[in-house]
Order: C-alpha cells, then sequence, then structure tokens
C-alpha cells in the first residue's frame, strides 16, 4: 500500500463527522472549554480533507516516513472510534442538558413486545450457563470491531481492508450523531440487572465492570454493537466468505445477550441489526461514489 495524502472515502465521512458532531457545542449547555472542543474538531476535519495548511503537514510527513504515514491513514479513523464514543456522552448534554428518550423507546416496547423483554428475558431464562454464554456473545462485539479489517490488512488485500474498515466506521459515525441529537440512556441505567445465581458467573461479572468503566450515557439506540456487528457478517459475505456463518451467528448472539443481559432494549437490537443490514449493502457503492478510483478487487 503506497502512502497516499490526498482524502480517502473514510476521510471524507470522518470529517463531515467532525463537523456535524461540533455543531453540538453550539447549544447552550455546552460548557465552558467548548471553543477548544469546537476548534479540534475543525482541525481534525482540515487534516481528514487535507485542507491547507493541514495538507502541507501531511505531505511532508508522507514524503519524510511513508511507512508511518500509510499507517496512520489506515488505521487512525478505527483508532479514534473510542474517543469518540467517549465524548458522545459531553456531546449529548450540551445539546439535552441531561434528558433522555427513554420513555419513547420504552413506549415502543410495550407496543410491540408487550412488555420490557430487558427486563423479562433474563427472568424467563434462568440459566447460568445460558447466561455466561450470552454475555461472552456480548463480549465478542471488540473481536468483532478489528478482527476482519486486522486479517484483510495482514493479508495486504488492500480494497476489501478499506470497504470493510469504512463501513465499520461509517456504522458508527452514525449512530454517534444519533447519540448526540438522540440520546437513550438504555435499560442498564434504569433497570435493576439480573440478579441471583446469574449475576456470579465471571463472564457476567467481567460485562459489567466493562460497561461501568467504559460505557457513554445516552449511546443505546440504536445499538451500535448490533449495527457494526451486522454490517461485519453482510461484508464478510462479499470479502470473507468462509467465515459469513460465524459473523451471522455471533451477530444474532449478541444482539439476544444484550437484550438478555438488560444492557440494551429490544428496540435497540432491531433498529441497530436493520441498519447494519442497509449499510452493509450500501457501504461498497458509497465508498465508490465517495472515492477516487482504486483497485477493486477483493
Amino acid at each position: 500500500m503506497a502512502p497516499d495524502p490526498h482524502p480517502r472515502p473514510i476521510d471524507r465521512v470522518f470529517a463531515a463527522y467532525a463537523l456535524i458532531s461540533a455543531l453540538a457545542l453550539l447549544f447552550p449547555h455546552h460548557g465552558f472549554i467548548w471553543p477548544a472542543l469546537v476548534t479540534i474538531h475543525l482541525l481534525a476535519a482540515a487534516a481528514a480533507l487535507r485542507l491547507p495548511p493541514m495538507r502541507r503537514v501531511t505531505v511532508a510527513v508522507t514524503h519524510a516516513r511513508p511507512r508511518f504515514a500509510r499507517a496512520v491513514h489506515d488505521w487512525y479513523a478505527l483508532a479514534l472510534v473510542p474517543a469518540l464514543y467517549t465524548e458522545v456522552a459531553v456531546l449529548n448534554q450540551a445539546v439535552w442538558n441531561g434528558r433522555y428518550f427513554d420513555p419513547v423507546i420504552q413506549h415502543v416496547e410495550a407496543t410491540v413486545f408487550g412488555g420490557q423483554p430487558s427486563r423479562q428475558l433474563a427472568a424467563a431464562l434462568p440459566y447460568p450457563v445460558l447466561s455466561e454464554f450470552l454475555h461472552a456473545a456480548y463480549l465478542s462485539y471488540y473481536l468483532v470491531i478489528f478482527g476482519p479489517s486486522v486479517v484483510l490488512y495482514v493479508m495486504g488485500r488492500v480494497h476489501a481492508f478499506r470497504v470493510v474498515t469504512f463501513g465499520v466506521v461509517l456504522t458508527f459515525l452514525l449512530s454517534y450523531v444519533v447519540f448526540i441529537f438522540f440520546p437513550v440512556q438504555g435499560p442498564r441505567y434504569l433497570f435493576p440487572a439480573p440478579d441471583g445465581a446469574l449475576a456470579g458467573g465471571l463472564v457476567n461479572r467481567a460485562s459489567h465492570w466493562l460497561l461501568e468503566h467504559g460505557s457513554a450515557r445516552g449511546a443505546a439506540f440504536p445499538s451500535s454493537h448490533m449495527g457494526v456487528a451486522t454490517v461485519q457478517a453482510v461484508l464478510a459475505y462479499r470479502y470473507m466468505r468462509p467465515v459469513f456463518p460465524l459473523f451471522v451467528l455471533i451477530a444474532l448472539a449478541l444482539g439476544f445477550g444484550a437484550i438478555y443481559s438488560g444492557f440494551h432494549y429490544a428496540t435497540d437490537m432491531v433498529v441497530g441489526a436493520f441498519a447494519g443490514v442497509v449499510l452493509g449493502l450500501l457501504v461498497p457503492r458509497v465508498y465508490v461514489m465517495l472515492g477516487r478510483q482504486e483497485p477493486t478487487a477483493p
């Protein structure tokens, strides 16, 4: 892969998100550090689009350290996803000042499902082995995010790597826009977690610890977990077909597990899965529309 000083499709999407999300900082509850955050967003967009004077810097780095520049260009957007996720809680606070739309989603749950599956599912199936399996499926999400990109990168499949990474980042960033302007906490913040024998499992405890220390408030609907897992399954059919059945099973188990464990509303998962299918089908075409002509062989 030769270093490329020009914007790729993933750069254009990243820049668009940096600008759209910065709009949240213009709302009245932005806090005293908002000028610094707006500046960071604008600089990030300029760097992603290689606008002056950022273009001069990127071109100089590309010529001086081509391997380093290539690696940064390939991975920066995916690497920044966790930081952008953390920022979501700050941005939706700026817009809504602590208001969340859980009552809307809970009403949908009651209307569509006749209750609250995130509260009732574990009580209906109180089996520790099932609980541990579903919590493990939920944690597999972190492997799903990075695994396909790493494998394709190591294999030297340039186009497939870029399209898959683009699809994952696009799914995250679209989810984050919803999290900012329509924040939903999710049942984990409002309902008690499944207790008794289910709470004693090692994987159960690890899952709850991870969410306690790494979740962003207001980032439940739609489920980016389900969206990304579904996008990866759809793209696996195109670029990594031998593992397509595995990714489908992971997505299904992850979705069921997130509801069972009380981490997400069922609505979060259904909408996330639908968005993932649509995006997975559109991503290769959108990538071509946003990019220069690149090799299309997988």
